[in-house]
């Protein structure tokens, strides 16, 4: 396809076309497949500025800008992460088709700003209802564990905060949350620990929940080895006998 534009064209110019010309999208939306790095960054560039200002115009070409999350670059990578981003509010179907796609940015090994991006949309997204925040809980959690204690795990663990105060988030993941970080909130140093005991707190009732949990399975530990114990004492009678 020939394009209206190339990488030396004002952007703030097609930008502008873009908001209003269906064929200068449409052209964006192709050169983010364009064989050219510099080309697909540009484009990739101008259409998560057009997202930002009106999102609902990039719905159509959702299928091409999922599928740049595949390019090699991590700059357009990261352009498209912004896109779905905007669209989370309105359209949360299109970024349901890429969570494969946001599975793998989250640990992509060139970039920490795509792996942190990644990860604040889908909490965005799972902010949006309960049954979205259970659908990406399994990304975020393996995630959180990935990168635990690593430059950019502060920063995911802001978003995950994020997530919870949206008061949409289910009381199984809730309830998962709190066993995560329980450890690190009790027994965790430094600001780790204190982010830990602020995560806990944002689920009081699954903290008590969880903590009533573990005592009484600590009391049933304690109860079999006492058992176990009382067995291996009469054990050691009869053999006198």
């Amino acid at each position: 396809m020939k394009y209206s534009f190339t990488i030396e064209t004002d952007k703030e110019e097609v930008i502008d076309g873009a908001m209003r010309r269906v064929k200068t999208r449409r052209e964006l939306a192709d050169a983010l497949g364009a064989p050219t790095r510099s080309l697909r960054e540009y484009a990739s560039d101008v259409l998560q500025e057009v997202a930002q200002r009106d999102c609902n115009l990039l719905v159509d070409s959702s299928a091409e800008i999922i599928d740049a999350l595949d390019r090699p670059e991590s700059f357009t990578r990261y352009n498209i992460l912004l896109v779905l981003d905007c669209f989370v509010a309105h359209h949360g179907p299109v970024v349901a088709k890429a969570l494969y796609q946001l599975d793998d940015c989250l640990y992509d090994e060139e970039s920490k700003i795509v792996r942190q991006e990644a990860f604040e949309v889908l909490c965005h997204f799972g902010a949006t209802t309960e049954t979205r925040s259970k659908t990406v809980w399994d990304y975020l959690s393996g995630a959180l564990r990935c990168y635990h204690g690593d430059p950019e795990y502060m920063t995911m663990l802001n978003c995950l905060c994020d997530m919870l105060n949206s008061g949409k988030v289910a009381d199984s993941v809730r309830e998962d949350v709190v066993r995560l970080f329980l450890f690190d909130a009790e027994q965790g140093k430094g600001l780790l620990q204190k982010r830990a005991q602020q995560i806990v707190a944002l689920a009081p009732e699954m903290l008590e929940k969880v903590k009533a949990q573990q005592a009484e399975t600590a009391s049933r530990a304690a109860a079999t080895a006492a058992a176990k114990a009382a067995d291996d004492a009469d054990d050691d009678f009869e053999d006198f006998d």
